[in-house]
């Protein structure tokens, strides 16, 4: 069994993407964060990337990244590939504050992690990856969805920052002037939309990193007061129609498996269960 660490992203992808695209859906957070790599490289833009492969002879194993400082994400990989991954990145000082990927290799990974590292994690989260090839509009909701603008900054950070509180673990939530900064950036990209009712702003999503064939959805919020409407499945529904229509064969979106009110509500609008993810925070 061979590790190899990786510095030319699109060696890289070359090796790697046939292997990732095998599920691209479930691979999407992975292959989404390498073309992005590959694009600044392009652009002559520094893009941080830990890239590395594990191979026996001509077949490869398991696929790992990190963008640092953020977390490590884990392909599927044959049985056996957790611990002499996780002796390998040990050696090369790796440091990340989570792992990301498929429940079985995520798990042992962290429990090979612990053996060689002496840190403990956490299971943060079990997740589940869908994803949409076609929209079932949902019926009788109040409302429509527009592009977010300028104008929308400080309510689009606002957003930003309370849907980070509700989801995400402490390490991956940014401050309220960095969630202005990303709001700013990504309505200036064409990534944020709101759901409008009545002339005001009712829920949030977003369109994030995209793979060969498909995009993202994430950051999908509704403040409290604005719940049990309808209006984020209006939304969601409205931004994957688009990104077909732009040429996209799929969307995907991760959601908290232990969350019954979201599974429910993207199945209902023509999300089909892709895989399953595990998210640990190393302790």
């Amino acid at each position: 069994m061979i590790i190899s660490f990786h510095s030319d992203i699109d060696e890289f992808l070359h090796m790697c993407l046939p292997y990732l695209c095998e599920n691209e859906a479930a691979n999407g957070l992975m292959i989404g964060l390498c073309l992005k790599a590959q694009a600044k490289k392009q652009e002559k833009e520094d893009f941080p990337i830990k890239l590395v492969s594990v191979t026996r002879g001509q077949d490869l194993l398991m696929v790992a990244i990190q963008t640092p400082p953020h977390n490590l994400v884990l392909s599927h990989a044959a049985a056996g590939t957790a611990e002499p991954l996780a002796q390998a990145l040990y050696k090369k000082t790796y440091k990340f504050p989570g792992i990301v990927g498929p429940v079985n290799e995520t798990k042992a990974f962290a429990a090979a992690w612990k053996k060689i590292a002496g840190a403990g994690s956490k299971l943060a989260m079990q997740q589940r990856i869908y994803q949409l090839d076609r929209v079932v509009p949902p019926q009788n909701i109040s409302g429509a969805c527009r592009p977010a603008n300028l104008d929308d900054v400080k309510l689009v950070a606002e957003w930003f920052t309370a849907f980070e509180e509700e989801a995400l673990a402490k390490h991956e939530r940014g401050t309220l002037q960095q969630n202005f900064e990303k709001a700013e950036s990504r309505i200036n990209e064409q990534q944020v939309f709101l759901w409008i009712d009545q002339g005001v702003p009712v829920s949030l999503a977003a369109t994030a990193i995209s793979t060969r064939n498909g995009i993202a959805i994430n950051s999908v919020y509704t403040p409290p007061r604005c719940r049990a409407r309808g209006y984020a499945s209006g939304n969601v529904a409205a931004i994957s129609q688009k990104q077909l229509e732009n040429g996209y064969k799929f969307c995907f979106l991760y959601t908290d498996a232990g969350n019954p009110t979201s599974n429910s509500i993207y199945q209902k609008i023509g999300y089909h269960f892709a895989a399953d993810s595990s998210f640990y925070i190393i302790e």
